[in-house]
């Protein structure tokens, strides 16, 4: 059954045609284009055309003539003579309104493991002010993910919600004060959370328009793990060509950004990792010479220094944490710069603060989420850089799975168990 909600005294008065068949959401003269006409604050609950006439009616003290032409239907409330003393009749071309959908979205209910998330539609949101709809055609997977849906991430939606903090599809409905976006325009976005859905709201300056070579699957892998390592990189560290990059955790999507990106601003890539396995796939996809696995080479730090001729590294990509952290202090270079991503290795170091004064270093905190909201108009050059990159065939990023969205679980204990070499993809069928 369709509703009609008249705010601010208004209800529907128009002399032309209206759309009156199920499925039209009539809000106020700004979202459907009709003509509204100042009479008593109401709500109408109609299924047909004679329906509407009746309540019509009833709620207003007088009869609605309305000739019925099949599924529209022309009606003129303003013919009587006491109506028309009151109102004069104003007329203006209907606009029927976009019929609501349900949305697919993999919902978390209750905290709890990737299994505990079911996949279930949801009613259409509305957009608000500067916001724009996406139709969803592929999810980035990443860690936060598995946190929020845990209840361990600092950012905690209400019930229910769909995780999934990244995005790219097709945009299908801009607000009306949206002017940087239009409808049809291939995008990626962030949205926090519900990237996991076949349809996402996004702010509009969240929105980056994607290269024409650049398909939705890897679009929806690039924002969070390219956008932090290119600020990391540039913004923070500075890094010059010719320059030593050590990348811990090179094979997870934050590692294999910084050594694609590292590579065109022509770093020397020393990437470490877990696993022999990961480490080699890198090394052939991005021509890495160096790699140490940290777990089998308890040492590494000696071997940084034999790779740099005893000098140690000038910049350290750590998005693991733990002991790395303190470990990369005493293989650095004199005036070297350490980024701190963040801790995938579940411990926060402590520091001893000798080691930064003893090579004059930096340790830099890297928050890409939080510097974005602040200087938004850099980041968009960031991005518009890296795309001409991509299009130049400069940057090649990796996405070693894609899930369907019903098989979201899989996803997410794939970036558990550590199976993830680049990004993890979530497609909705599109």
């Amino acid at each position: 059954m369709a509703k009609a909600r008249c705010s601010d005294s208004y209800v529907l008065a128009a002399n032309e045609a209206v759309q009156l068949h199920g499925g039209i959401d009539i809000t106020d003269e700004h979202d459907t284009g009709f003509f509204m006409q100042p009479a008593r604050a109401c709500e109408l609950n109609f299924g047909d055309v004679a329906h509407f006439r009746e309540r019509y009616a009833q709620l207003n003290g007088y009869s609605t003539p309305c000739v019925d032409r099949g599924p529209r239907a022309r009606f003129d409330p303003l013919h009587q003579p006491a109506v028309q003393a009151k109102h004069r009749p104003l007329f203006a071309r209907p606009r029927a309104t976009r019929r609501l959908r349900p949305v697919k979205a993999m919902l978390c209910k209750a905290f709890g493991p990737p299994e505990s998330l079911v996949l279930e539609e949801q009613p259409q949101k509305p957009l608000g002010p500067g916001q724009v709809r996406i139709a969803v055609h592929a999810a980035g997977v990443n860690f936060p993910d598995v946190l929020m849906i845990q209840g361990k991430y600092q950012f905690k939606p209400p019930f229910p919600f769909a995780p999934g903090a990244e995005v790219a599809g097709q945009v299908t409905e801009v607000a009306p004060d949206v002017t940087t976006v239009k409808v049809g325009e291939r995008v990626m976005a962030m949205v926090g959370a519900g990237g996991f859905a076949d349809e996402a709201i996004a702010a509009a300056v969240s929105c980056m328009t994607l290269p024409k070579s650049m398909d939705y699957t890897v679009a929806a892998g690039f924002s969070m793990t390219y956008g932090t390592s290119y600020y990391a990189l540039v913004q923070r560290a500075q890094m010059q060509p010719g320059e030593v990059l050590l990348v811990h955790g090179a094979a997870g999507g934050v590692g294999t950004a910084a050594v694609d990106i590292g590579k065109k601003l022509g770093a020397k890539i020393i990437a470490t990792g877990g696993s022999d396995e990961k480490l080699a796939r890198i090394a052939k996809h991005y021509g890495i010479e160096h790699t140490i696995n940290y777990k089998t080479e308890t040492n590494w730090k000696e071997k940084v220094r034999a790779i740099t001729g005893g000098k140690g590294a000038d910049v350290v990509y750590d998005a693991v944490g733990g002991e790395l952290l303190e470990t990369s202090l005493r293989c650095l270079n004199w005036n070297g710069r350490v980024l701190v991503i963040g801790f995938a290795g579940g411990d926060i170091p402590k520091i001893p603060a000798n080691l930064v004064l003893l090579k004059s270093a930096s340790l830099i905190g890297v928050f890409w989420g939080a510097w974005l909201g602040r200087e938004p108009d850099v980041n968009r050059k960031n991005f518009q850089t890296m795309f001409e990159w991509y299009e130049a065939g400069a940057l090649k990023p990796i996405i070693s799975h894609t899930f369907p969205l019903p098989r979201a679980a899989d996803a997410l204990n794939c970036v558990i168990n550590r199976e993830v070499v680049g990004k993890c993809v979530i497609t909705t069928g599109r």
